[in-house]
């Protein structure tokens, strides 16, 4: 039995006979998990969680807290299963708060976005398209009307642009993202 701290001073904790799965602290304020001899997992100093690369990357403008990156699709795929014998899914949650408990969004707060990103030769800022969420009406107590907005990427451009919107109250929009139903581009009223 074991009492107070294991202090390995940078050094490998090697979990297998072989000596090729293990945990160690080489570079400060790192932890890098190894199986089979090949670097699988690090956790940088700021809690940045990196899967298939040695340093974090930046990403359309942010450097993400969780990359998982390689070269193919079993490297680069996230799968979520749900086992039940029921009608629930499983689920990617994405939420909003204005502090760090449940604070009240505010009236064109975006809540979560989906962005589309490519390489393109000179780094990694190019958005090929965007699905936004965003409240669109003034919020209350079990009261949050939001919207979902389509972009896409004009050829020559890296930035994209609102293409359709699904409003709160079922209006649908194409080529413009408010106006009279049945003007100004497409409009229709799909609830």
């Amino acid at each position: 039995t074991m009492t107070g701290a294991l202090d390995l001073d940078g050094q490998e904790l090697v979990l297998d006979a072989d000596g090729d799965t293990s945990i160690t602290a080489d570079t400060d304020d790192a932890i890098d998990i190894r199986t089979g001899g090949s670097d699988r997992i690090r956790i940088d100093g700021d809690g940045t969680f990196i899967k298939g690369v040695t340093s974090a990357q930046t990403n359309s403008g942010i450097v993400p807290r969780f990359q998982i990156e390689g070269s193919s699709s079993n490297e680069t795929c996230l799968s979520i299963v749900r086992h039940s014998a029921d009608d629930n899914a499983a689920s990617i949650r994405i939420g909003k708060t204005r502090g760090t408990g449940s604070e009240l969004v505010s009236d064109n707060d975006f809540v979560g976005l989906i962005r589309f990103f490519a390489g393109d030769g000179t780094d990694r800022e190019s958005t090929v398209a965007d699905i936004f969420c965003q409240i669109d009406a003034s919020t209350g107590a079990n009261d949050t009307a939001g919207n979902l907005q389509f972009h896409t990427t004009a050829d020559g451009s890296n930035s994209s642009t609102e293409r359709v919107r699904i409003t709160s109250a079922g209006e649908l929009f194409v080529g413009t993202t408010s106006g009279s139903i049945g003007t100004s581009n497409f409009g229709c009223n799909i609830g």
